[in-house]
């Protein structure tokens, strides 16, 4: 699903005295809250949104717009649930 391939892949969220597992598992928590808030206040639904095919002409320029706002939106709800549970963000060369 194209949401799911959000802008957030190559972020690192820590919270001190979190675990990986942990972690993860918020993160996980957080990007099914926003996938359901993006897609429902958008009056769409997962169907909408099929793997692409191969042939044919592809999404229109105005439906690839829409997705890109969609997956805006959702790394926003992402981000928003991730800062509300205390974590903070980082690229894991920051972590040198």
């Amino acid at each position: 699903m194209a949401l799911a391939l959000s802008a957030c892949a190559g972020t690192l969220w820590q919270q001190e005295g979190k675990t990986a597992e942990q972690t993860r598992r918020d993160v996980a928590g957080c990007e099914r809250d926003a996938e359901t808030a993006t897609l429902s206040g958008s009056g769409t639904n997962r169907a909408d949104y099929p793997l692409p095919t191969t042939g044919g002409r592809g999404p229109s320029p105005l439906q690839m717009h829409d997705r890109a706002e969609l997956s805006d939106r959702y790394d926003k709800a992402v981000d928003r649930c991730m800062r509300g549970l205390g974590y903070g963000q980082g690229h894991p060369a920051d972590q040198r």
